[in-house]
């Protein structure tokens, strides 16, 4: 594929736009192309959210946070890994008050030296902690230990999968099932270059029911079926077959801070699916979205509060921020909240006070994606 002027990339874009309204129909057909090249900012936040609510996770004794490095939900809890001040997993009621916590550092059984992932099982509400030294710890949904699995090989994610786990080994960049009794067996080889390296953003990507896999370095958004990974959508972007060429030749690490930046590939971290069409959340030095507008898909910069950890549970996208940051003045603003919804926070001198975060609820619209 040759590198092509700004004439051929809209073009391009066009065509893309044609085969996605031809075949948004139906998923199972070859991965539909985004251009992620162009930026649409007149998108307004109202265009696909109605309502934001807020929960305070509240402090108590040993349940202060440093920050949130992934959020699942079950059953009205809220489960958050904090791998700053804690490296622990602690849950929370549905209104933000600490029930329970899971903070066991050491060498023992159901003890780490660190956590580099975990879920929470969508059928039993099992929490499932991927450990270094490699092993697997396996908890209740009230965090009470249960069972713990040694692993021969270091990864840095888990998915509960069917009736097991799947893990994602960056070194290895592939995609391994392993039951509660059985050995690890890979699935699936990821793409891999020199900078297949670890970081903070998810690979497994659930949205509700739907299971979708992405790393920096795939140029495609897979969803996971039957244990298959099936590409759903393929992403082009600029300078991508520069990038592809600077990191198969390896002299990437040349190049100073200000040329590395034009060379950032996306990011994948968080799926908004409907019974048609896929949107998307991304990552590109800033927050972007991707979703349909006016019969084509457009990306605009996301203009709420987002970043990795940001999930999406039921009709719900779930982020957060520190209550201390917590400013309702701002959530007044007409250009961003203009036809929101806005439920504040009922705040205190305790809760103005604290150090720990708050979680951001943005109800999708219903009609989202349509």
């Amino acid at each position: 594929q040759r590198q092509m002027c700004i004439r051929d990339r809209h073009i391009l874009f066009s065509l893309s736009i044609l085969v996605l309204c031809n075949s948004c129909g139906d998923r199972k057909e070859e991965a539909n192309i985004r251009d992620l090249s162009e930026v649409n900012n007149t998108i307004s936040t109202c265009s696909f959210i109605e309502q934001v609510d807020f929960i305070p996770l509240h402090e108590k004794d040993s349940f202060l946070l440093g920050e949130i490095n992934a959020i699942r939900k079950y059953d009205g809890k809220w489960y958050i890994l904090d791998n700053k001040q804690k490296t622990a997993i602690v849950a929370f009621d549905s209104v933000g008050q600490p029930v329970s916590l899971y903070d066991k550092t050491g060498n023992g059984k159901g003890e780490y030296a660190e956590i580099t992932g975990f879920d929470v099982s969508p059928e039993t509400g099992d929490i499932c902690i991927l450990c270094g030294p490699p092993k697997i710890i396996i908890l209740d949904k009230d965090l009470k230990f249960k069972q713990e699995i040694k692993l021969s090989d270091y990864y840095w994610r888990i998915c509960w999968y069917d009736a097991g786990f799947l893990l994602y080994s960056a070194n290895n960049a592939t995609v391994d099932y392993i039951t509660l009794e059985q050995k690890a067996r890979k699935i699936f080889q990821a793409e891999s270059d020199m900078y297949n390296v670890a970081g903070t953003e998810p690979v497994f990507i659930r949205d509700n029911d739907n299971l979708y896999f992405h790393t920096e370095q795939s140029d495609a958004l897979y969803e996971i079926k039957d244990f298959e990974f099936v590409p759903v959508i393929s992403l082009d972007y600029p300078l991508k077959k520069e990038t592809e060429q600077i990191l198969r030749k390896r002299y990437y690490g040349d190049l100073n801070v200000q040329e590395r930046m034009k060379y950032v590939r996306p990011t994948v971290n968080c799926v908004i699916g409907n019974d048609t069409c896929l949107s998307f959340i991304y990552s590109r030095m800033l927050y972007y979205i991707n979703m349909p507008y006016k019969n084509h898909y457009i990306n605009s910069v996301l203009k709420i509060d987002c970043g990795r950890s940001t999930i999406k549970t039921g009709n719900q996208l779930i982020s957060w921020k520190y209550i201390s940051e917590y400013d309702p003045e701002s959530y007044s603003d007409n250009s961003l909240y203009k036809g929101i919804k806005v439920n504040h926070p009922v705040m205190n001198d305790s809760l103005r006070q604290s150090g720990n975060p708050m979680l951001i609820l943005y109800t999708l619209k219903k009609t989202f994606g349509e």
